[in-house]
């Protein structure tokens, strides 16, 4: 309804100087929110009566793009909107923070008016604060404590500050958890409620793969040994594709983009979009056809899963 739409912290807009701020009590019911705060997506969820039940955004999505726009310090955009400008506005976004997540780390943005500085830490807290608001309102709660999952790689520090950016949203508990550990608990509350043993938990995010041996008992789960590339994900699969379509264009056309040009700017946001979709296409189907025009021109990409894994041979590789 219009209290939905008109929320203040669902504006997308937060001053840097009101979100460490306690938040009004929105109702008597207190809830435990889960997140996970995933390298280009975030999502989150809480528990009814025995049920996942999903946290919708402000555009009506359960994924909420983990990136950033920044025209000022104090002027935030956190979502889908924030990904859509970073082709044709990049120098004022910021994603793909989390791999730089340790509390006392450099900054992984400078705002190029003022010069300002944002660490990983600060970003996720802006993230956290978006979440927590589309779920009070959404929900009707008051979200008191979080539980936030993270990588089983993760050190103390980078714990640390991932718990920091929770408590900076002035939760009164903060919990983190093993994302492995959590996807076994998972699998088990949702009908494989036998496993047992070593178990393998293979994690392809949006910019991390993670690898994860665990050891299960009935009374425990346990981290063995995890390892993984820290910089490769979901998105670099995507960027194959989106470098193909370029190449297409360039070869057929003779068309060739500049990111910095505005113009071209808004061609290369759309491109992407196209390059994301045949990827999701081809997640159940064995080929896909997708028509992407810019300047005036047009070209058919067709491509199947043979032809994904192709473009995408030294991903694979890396994952192997």
């Amino acid at each position: 309804g219009d209290a939905y739409r008109e929320h203040p912290r669902l504006t997308n807009v937060i001053s840097k100087y009101n979100f460490y701020r306690r938040r009004k009590k929105m109702s008597e019911r207190e809830e435990i929110l889960g997140v996970d705060l995933g390298t280009t997506n975030t999502a989150a969820g809480l528990m009814d009566q025995g049920q996942l039940q999903l946290v919708e955004n402000r555009e009506g999505q359960k994924l909420t793009s983990s990136n950033l726009y920044l025209p000022s310090m104090d002027d935030v955009t956190v979502g889908d909107r924030a990904k859509n400008m970073r082709l044709s506005r990049p120098d004022y976004c910021v994603g793909r923070f989390k791999p730089f997540m340790p509390k006392k780390s450099t900054a992984v943005f400078t705002h190029p008016d003022s010069g300002a500085r944002l660490t990983a830490v600060d970003a996720s807290t802006h993230v956290l604060d978006y979440i927590v608001g589309c779920a009070e309102d959404y929900f009707g709660i008051e979200v008191v404590k979080l539980v936030i999952g993270v990588p089983a790689h993760f050190g103390q520090e980078a714990r640390d500050g991932t718990k920091q950016a929770g408590l900076n949203l002035d939760v009164k508990e903060v919990k983190l958890r093993n994302e492995p550990t959590l996807a076994i608990r998972a699998q088990a509350h949702t009908g494989t409620r036998n496993l047992r043993g070593w178990i393998g938990v293979f994690d392809v995010g949006g910019g991390t793969f993670d690898l994860t041996v665990c050891h299960v008992t009935p009374d425990r789960t346990t981290v063995s040994a995890t390892d993984g590339h820290h910089r490769l994900g979901g998105e670099d699969f995507t960027l194959a594709v989106y470098r193909y379509i370029q190449e297409r264009f360039k070869e057929e056309h003779g068309i060739e983009f500049d990111p910095a040009d505005p113009e071209d700017g808004a061609y290369l946001q759309d491109l992407w979009d196209r390059a994301e979709k045949v990827k999701l296409d081809l997640t159940s189907l064995g080929e896909t056809m997708n028509s992407c025009m810019a300047k005036g021109e047009q070209i058919t990409v067709e491509l199947t899963r043979d032809g994904f894994e192709g473009l995408n041979s030294e991903n694979i590789e890396a994952i192997r």
